[in-house]
């Protein structure tokens, strides 16, 4: 995974809360993974969005994960803080 700043400053509404002054980092990845027999192995694409806010940490995680073969299935996570004190 190659990870990139890609923001300072920003604001993440969760629902925690809004939090300020939060730092956006993106990962970037391919992941070698067996799709089905015809195909076989092929890198398929990871991308990672992460907000680290000031004082808080981990504040919003959104995964993307955007596979499409007869044995996968992609899709999205999204983890955010629900509760911070």
């Amino acid at each position: 995974m190659t990870y990139t700043i890609e923001a300072l400053g920003e604001k993440v509404q969760t629902r925690a809360g809004a939090f300020d002054n939060c730092l956006r980092v993106k990962g970037s990845a391919a992941v070698r993974v067996y799709a089905d027999p015809v195909v076989g192995w092929r890198d398929m694409p990871l991308v990672t969005t992460e907000w680290y806010c000031d004082g808080v940490g981990l504040a919003r995680l959104l995964r993307e994960e955007p596979a499409q073969a007869t044995f996968l299935t992609g899709g999205t996570l999204t983890m955010e803080l629900v509760a911070w004190r």
